[in-house]
């Protein structure tokens, strides 16, 4: 038998509020794992095992994170541990329609903590930069580039000259 829990059990048990014979029965091998707010470098290596998890499960591939959604995994304390973790992954993995998970995929509280170095509206940004940046937030986001021209507002052939431009 496996059992976690996050209280001291020994302090319980001098409170009257734990049973000093189950304590015994179950620390047959004590082992303290720090909570994940204390493993940053953790945090990516299990958000891509669970995208793989979730992926397999779907039987589609996996998807991957931006560096922006791993920032702001990474930045988040995870009051809620791996379960918050493997949650807010399987929710980005069911929702989000593109290959690579931006943070906007996570709960709201999560992605809060992506910090935008993508340029603003109403920012000192050239209009080229700020479209260069939408078309691929939009790319991104969507499964096919008529899709994504459709959110646009383009002719397919628009965007793909687009793009084409912008690579370079």
């Amino acid at each position: 038998m496996i059992a976690a829990t996050n209280r001291n059990l020994e302090d319980h048990v001098a409170k009257g509020l734990f049973r000093e014979d189950l304590l015994y029965r179950l620390n047959v091998i004590d082992f303290q794992l720090p909570p994940l707010r204390e493993r940053p470098e953790d945090i990516s290596r299990l958000a891509r095992k669970f995208l793989a998890f979730f992926a397999k499960a779907a039987r589609r591939q996996p998807p991957t994170l931006s560096a922006a959604a791993e920032q702001a995994l990474i930045a988040y304390s995870w009051p809620g541990n791996i379960r918050e973790l493997r949650n807010a992954i399987e929710r980005a993995a069911i929702l989000w329609p593109a290959e690579v998970i931006e943070p906007e995929a996570f709960p709201a509280h999560i992605s809060a903590n992506a910090k935008t170095e993508a340029p603003q509206v109403g920012g000192n940004f050239s209009l080229e930069t700020i479209e260069r940046e939408h078309i691929s937030r939009v790319v991104n986001r969507t499964r096919t580039l008529d899709d994504a021209a459709a959110i646009l507002g383009i002719d397919a052939s628009t965007l793909w000259r687009k793009r084409k431009k912008y690579e370079e």
